[in-house]
């Protein structure tokens, strides 16, 4: 099979026409059409190019022995990957030894900056991505190793990236540099031995063509790199997914308030157009993971559309924000009401109010009460909140604390929320409004509970005229990693049911106490 014929079954099997072949070349379509008519047969670099198009070996193309097209593409990828992998050796070693030391310093130079530039971006890049998909799929359990693969598969994404960057960056610089170098240097020595005219001299700098085929053997580290990224895609997907399923519920919700104030106006059009900008975001990165094409036109008169909405609807929200009222229900009690709550001391007990829902507590001394008996009071909205007491085991101690359920249905938020943006007001209905509480006992049974609580918390403890008050700081005991451990504060211990784990111990000395961190982590086995 001659060579014309050969260029034919290799440009259809890749689809391409003679325009497109001749494009990727640098020549005319009629030259391409007289080498494929067998008229003529193209100069050695462009039947070098020819291979890197086709990734075919140069002496099966122009071996009229091979007669079978599909026999060629047989033998040359049977070769592909260690002969190109050879070759890129050869060449590098040949452009290092032509070089002078100025020159490879350069070039030594330029690689490690450019390997310091994607090391920094493929961290920022990495930090952004691990923190994205962890919290989105919070719910994972960890502690399996799932984490360490994700880092590991976000890690080796970015390390095959840029190994091809930086070996196709070398390629393009210099290895094809000197090739067309040496290609025109061995032209002009042809030319002067056939007493012809010397080509004129060629100038030093090469103009970067980056149409260029990378080497074969970087096919391998290409389709690694591509499986993960999509792999990491497809979990973007999913949490994109989950996020316009929210942001979708909450235009609808909000669509009937539109009515009722031009905010609520302003934040459905910025509420629309991101799910838009999302949905686009989306559907582009599908496409790439199933390898269809996405007009680039479309996607960017959508995209930037959305943000022009965006950006409407957020400065309609910033006019309107203005000339509205914020209030708080903190003091709006509707129907107040007191909790009580009478209990008997023992040893292992202690009261948690930790959480921002809950104002400072006051431990009151009332010496007048029975030993070990204890009095819990505390206001509350009995519109609002329903309060009961529940207690649970806490390293080995017992802690009593108050649980609220809301009674205020989404009904009830919707329509007084409508009632205040017509007469615009905005309400905080995140405040739960539990106030006054207080731990009536004896100056004994008083001091034993601050004992137990301060094993397990850092808190400002103030003497008051009636006893204490106390407002929580910080845990005081501190357990970091995934593995199965427990601390007994009484027992100063910490109990390890990982046998693979080891915890390290540290203190740290804060203006309200001891703060103690242990450190765990799996060791490898």
């Amino acid at each position: 099979m001659k060579f014309g014929d050969k260029l034919i079954s290799l440009r259809k099997k890749q689809g391409l026409s003679q325009e497109e072949l001749a494009e990727k070349l640098k020549v005319s379509r009629q030259s391409v059409s007289k080498w494929e008519s067998n008229n003529t047969y193209p100069e050695t670099d462009k039947i070098i190019q020819i291979c890197n198009i086709f990734n075919c070996n140069m002496d099966d193309l122009i071996n009229d022995k091979i007669t079978d097209i599909d026999q060629l593409e047989r033998v040359s990828k049977s070769k592909l990957n260690i002969d190109s992998f050879l070759e890129f050796l050869t060449k590098t070693i040949n452009v290092f030894s032509n070089m002078s030391f100025s020159s490879c310093l350069k070039c030594l130079v330029e690689l490690f900056i450019l390997g310091l530039i994607l090391f920094l971006v493929g961290g920022f890049i990495y930090s952004i991505l691990d923190y994205i998909l962890l919290k989105a799929f919070s719910f994972i359990n960890y502690k399996n190793g799932l984490r360490n693969l994700l880092e590991a598969i976000l890690i080796l994404i970015w390390l095959v990236f840029s190994i091809i960057i930086l070996i196709y960056y070398f390629k393009v610089k210099y290895l094809d540099e000197f090739e067309q170098l040496s290609i025109n240097k061995e032209k002009e020595t042809t030319k002067k031995l056939n007493n012809t005219k010397p080509l004129k001299e060629e100038k030093n700098k090469i103009k970067v063509n980056f149409k260029h085929e990378p080497f074969a053997f970087l096919s391998i580290l290409s389709k690694i790199g591509l499986l993960a990224i999509k792999f990491i895609t497809t979990l973007i997907i999913c949490s994109f997914i989950c996020i316009l399923f929210i942001f979708l519920v909450i235009f609808i919700i909000l669509i009937p308030l539109c009515l009722d104030a031009t905010l609520i106006l302003g934040i459905n059009i910025s509420l629309f157009s991101t799910i838009i900008f999302i949905g686009v975001l989306t559907l582009a990165m599908l496409f790439f993971i199933f390898n269809k094409k996405i007009s680039f036109k479309v996607t960017l008169i959508t995209t930037t559309t959305s943000f022009l909405f965006i950006a409407l609807g957020v400065a309609i929200t910033i006019l309107c924000l203005k000339d509205m009222t914020f209030k708080s229900n903190k003091d709006e009690y509707i129907e107040k009401q007191m909790y009580k709550k009478e209990l008997t001391y023992n040893d292992k007990m202690f009261f948690e109010f930790n959480d921002s829902y809950y104002p400072d507590i006051n431990y009151i001394i009332d010496n007048s009460l029975e030993t070990n008996k204890i009095l819990l009071s505390a206001e509350y909205d009995k519109a609002l909140l329903k309060l009961n007491l529940n207690n649970s085991i806490e390293s080995d101690l017992v802690n009593y604390t108050l649980n609220f359920d809301s009674n205020y249905q989404f009904k009830d938020i919707y329509e007084d929320f409508s009632k205040n943006l017509r007469n615009k007001v905005v309400k905080n209905y995140s405040y739960i409004p539990i106030s006054n509480i207080k731990i009536r006992a004896n100056e004994e049974t008083i001091n034993k509970l601050l004992a137990n609580y301060s094993k397990l918390y850092l808190a400002n403890i103030n003497k008051t005229s009636t006893g204490y008050k106390v407002k929580y700081i910080d845990d005081k005991i501190e357990i970091n990693g995934w593995c199965d451990v427990e601390y007994y504060v009484n027992a100063n211990k910490l109990e390890i049911y990982n046998s693979d784990c080891m915890c390290k111990k540290e203190t740290m000395d804060t203006r309200y106490g001891q703060k103690i961190v242990f450190n765990c982590q799996e060791m490898d086995v």
